[in-house]
């Protein structure tokens, strides 16, 4: 079939690994990778990252099929930067939100970020085979791994770009490392990936008691203060990762350390690999206090009537404490880092004197103390451990939790599905973890603005009617989106991220239209390029538009709660909150589309254009929204008698014309008879079809024949 042969074709080229290529090459630089240069992680992401943006800006321009996918920076010394370069094929979903050319040199780029470059000259690229059994795979030269990525080739060097490009998850884990002690990541955006969540979730939860002796509750009714509780906590979490750093000292274990430069370069990180488990976090579940603390107490309440005493008799206080240990995921010390890992170091008595350190947190009143051994919890889902009104297992996916402190929310970054609602509790915006506040409200903030704006334009929508052409209407959107995304990275006030623009109506020199962009955070670099000097007219110039003026007038900013009337009942032909979950829509673009995975309700996304089954908006051809919906399907067996005349070739076999001419004649019918019903069969309507956790609703009479295959046909006799 002649139709599906671009198809196939693009088919094949996409799943061809040949079209991933895997480089090295050299640059020569004035100013940096000298012998006055200090080279720390913060000036490689810079390199790495120009350079990412200038080859993306070259294969843009030039409307390369390829994109430069990742920059890793493996050798700078003596004037020359020596790096790896993976570059990939683009798919087609991507290619409707290109940036702009940006003909921007390196020189340029890099003095942007601050980085003293005078020159710099790229010099040739090598490629390599990064198949399997090759040499550059399994044992590159040179203390190099140019395949690092590919599966089962060697990883020496890491960079952010090279983390993302493979989701966080390459070998060994670097992607998941962290800067310091405070649990933030080397690469940010790493942060949320399913891979660095999985690795989190590597944990041993375990209970410790504790003997403190005659420590007393400074409340009324027995429990502990929040002070008291946080310097508990803060002063065994203190004792345990001190205790922990001696044990590996005497033992000698220090982990592999692998450095990201070979031998004959200046170390910039270095990684310890130890598959050891280290504390994270204490957590106080439960405090006992002593009798005389007890007897104390009731003694000055006596004249009210007595307090009476609900504890059995103990000559300590007791502490029940949670204690949660994981893979060790911090980064070595090393000149990259302004602030590195806790150090492993010659072990004194007096580093491991809890009462000392217990005293230093503030707890004078602690004299003698008692560490029984600690008692592993079985915490996967469904144990008694985890669902224990105790929150025995706090942090474990799925378990309960009762009560947390600061170690663990540091541990769970605050918002794990189990600490959240107590790790986020404020009174009045007062967190009681500051580290929490800016987190939390991240979380909690909107993710998404939705506005309506209109457009003066001169030599557009001159029309007394809103009719445009498909590609003109995209056009139009796609200019507004890279002129808001441009201003956007050139004011870094705004704090979004335009995602999809709508136009609803162009009439009368104006278009007016819907706008939905993403809320970024004050600590979130958006920037997704370089800024430019251009201005709406450019934008719609490179669409081929012929605007000579075009003039945002207005812009209105929603409310897209469920129950706002922008939601379920705006004016009419509008639908400024299309994509918000149960809002109204009744206009689409491609890029409202593409920013809700292809899926709004209704289902306009995956419609057609025409009977050769062309998607409206090609980037939906392969989601799995609309993959879904192409499999919501009827299939019936049905016969046809064509009389005593019509008969197959001498062996009785129809020819592959006729089978064609019968199976298009039936189509044909099939697709007339159901045009002529002025109602649906009702067997089809309103079907579901659910897969996984998706379900798709299809609406009465949207099911239609699309074919008709012959399976048998028997001649008369």
């Amino acid at each position: 079939y002649d139709f599906c042969e671009g198809t196939c074709d693009s088919l094949l080229a996409i799943s061809e690994p040949a079209t991933t290529t895997y480089g090295t090459f050299d640059i020569e630089f004035v100013g940096i990778c000298d012998d006055s240069f200090v080279l720390r992680a913060e000036e490689k992401l810079d390199i790495e990252t120009s350079l990412f943006e200038y080859f993306n800006s070259i294969e843009e321009c030039e409307t390369n099929d390829q994109r430069t996918v990742s920059i890793t920076l493996v050798g700078c010394k003596n004037g020359l930067g020596r790096f790896h370069k993976n570059t990939a094929p683009i798919q087609p979903l991507s290619s409707f939100f290109s940036s702009q050319c940006n003909r921007l040199n390196l020189v340029d780029r890099l003095v942007q970020r601050g980085l003293p470059v005078a020159s710099a000259r790229v010099l040739k690229e090598t490629l390599h085979d990064c198949s399997a059994f090759s040499s550059t795979c399994f044992n590159p030269p040179n203390g190099e791994s140019p395949c690092c990525g590919v599966e089962g080739c060697v990883c020496r060097h890491d960079s952010q770009s090279l983390c993302v490009a493979n989701q966080c998850n390459i070998d060994p884990d670097v992607c998941c490392l962290l800067l310091d002690d405070e649990f933030t990541y080397f690469y940010p955006p790493c942060l949320f990936t399913s891979h660095c969540k999985m690795v989190e979730a590597l944990a041993i939860f375990e209970i410790v008691e504790v003997d403190f002796g005659g420590l007393c509750a400074e409340s009324a009714d027995g429990e502990l203060s929040l002070e008291q509780t946080d310097d508990l906590e803060q002063g065994l979490l203190t004792y345990f990762v001190k205790e922990e750093e001696c044990e590996k000292a005497e033992s000698g274990v220090t982990g592999l350390s692998t450095s990201i430069f070979d031998e004959a370069s200046i170390t910039i990180v270095a990684i310890e690999k130890s598959e050891s488990y280290e504390i994270e976090s204490v957590t106080l579940i439960e405090f006992l206090e002593s009798d005389d603390c007890v007897e104390t107490r009731s003694a000055t309440q006596r004249t009210g009537g007595g307090a009476g005493r609900a504890l059995q008799r103990r000559k300590t206080s007791k502490g029940k404490f949670q204690r949660k240990k994981a893979i060790n995921r911090r980064r070595s010390a090393s000149t990259a880092l302004e602030s590195p890992r806790r150090s492993l170091q010659q072990c004194t008595t007096e580093d491991l004197d809890l009462v000392t350190i217990l005293n230093d947190q503030g707890l004078k009143e602690v004299t003698d103390v008692g560490v029984a051994p600690p008692q592993a919890l079985d915490c996967s889902e469904g144990t008694a451990a985890c669902s224990s009104d105790e929150g025995l297992c706090c942090g474990s996916p799925g378990c309960a939790c009762a009560r947390v402190s600061s170690s663990l929310c540091l541990s769970e970054k605050c918002i794990s599905d189990e600490v959240v609602d107590f790790c986020c509790e404020s009174n009045a915006g007062d967190y009681t973890y500051d580290f929490c506040q800016s987190t939390c409200d991240t979380f909690f903030a909107p993710t998404m603005s939705y506005e309506t704006f209109d457009v003066e334009f001169v030599g557009l929508c001159g029309g007394e009617t809103t009719s445009v052409g498909l590609q003109e209407k995209l056009g139009i959107e796609s200019a507004l989106i890279s002129h808001f995304n441009n201003l956007e990275v050139c004011d870094d006030t705004i704090g979004a991220n335009t995602v999809s623009v709508t136009l609803i109506e162009c009439a009368g020199g104006r278009g007016r239209f819907h706008k939905s962009a993403e809320v970024v955070s004050e600590n979130v670099d958006s920037s997704t390029g370089q800024c430019s000097s251009q201005g709406l007219v450019d934008h719609l110039g490179t669409q081929g538009l012929p605007a000579t003026s075009a003039d945002i007038t207005e812009e209105v900013s929603h409310d897209c709660s469920v129950f706002s009337s922008s939601c379920f009942n705006p004016p009419e032909g509008e639908s400024p909150c299309c994509g918000a979950d149960g809002c109204v829509c009744r206009n689409d673009s491609q890029s409202l589309c593409m920013a809700n995975a292809c899926s709004l309700e209704p289902d306009t996304c995956c419609m057609l254009l025409d009977d050769k089954f062309s998607y409206v908006y090609p980037p939906c051809l392969f989601t799995s929204h609309c993959q879904i919906i192409e499999e919501a399907a009827v299939y019936e067996i049905f016969e046809v008698d064509f009389g005593d005349e019509f008969c197959g070739d001498f062996n009785g076999e129809l020819s592959s014309r006729s089978i064609e001419s019968l199976e298009q004649g039936i189509l044909a019918y099939l697709e007339n008879e159901e045009d002529c019903e002025a109602l649906p069969n009702p067997r089809f309507a309103g079907r579901a079809l659910v897969t996984g956790t998706i379900s798709v609703k299809i609406p009465e009479g949207d099911i239609g024949t699309v074919s008709v295959t012959l399976l048998e046909f028997i001649e008369s006799d």
